[in-house]
């Protein structure tokens, strides 16, 4: 059965720091001081989130949908591909092996989200289950033979 629609929520710069680490956090805010990071962090949130609304399927979509606005499950998938696509252009240090294991299941994740929704707004053909009525009949000798 195909679902009409699924939950969505915002996503915003102060759920991207969840996701990282002291030290990041720090230069983050060193960025956004001197100004530089925060319009840098900005459109790339929003570039994230276009991505993500872009493989939803449409017909999933709230009515009106906002820039930043994605579907709920893919939250911890849009921080880190936001983290992924912040680090060449503001932050100065390397990823940790979590983050790049977690950035590379998000991508994972995001295909099978993607596709699963795909799969329940355009269903293959399913086997169906009929029901036959039985009656009883009396046994004749044309019955019994077999053919």
């Amino acid at each position: 059965m195909p679902t009409n629609s699924i939950p969505w929520a915002l996503l915003e710069e102060k759920h991207v720091v969840d996701y990282l680490i002291q030290e990041q956090i720090h230069l983050l805010n060193q960025c956004q001081e001197k100004k530089e990071g925060t319009q840098h962090l900005a459109n790339i949130l929003n570039d994230i989130c276009a991505y993500i609304q872009s493989r939803v399927p449409s017909s999933l979509h709230p009515n009106p949908i906002q820039p930043n606005h994605i579907p709920l499950a893919c939250k911890t998938i849009a921080c880190y591909l936001i983290i992924e696509a912040i680090y060449p252009r503001v932050l100065n240090t390397k990823l940790t092996d979590d983050q790049i294991r977690n950035i590379k299941q998000a991508h994972e994740m995001l295909d099978q989200f993607c596709k699963k929704l795909t799969e329940q707004i355009n269903p293959k053909c399913q086997p169906r289950i009929e029901a036959v009525r039985y009656r009883q009949r009396e046994a004749q000798q044309s019955t019994l033979k077999g053919y």
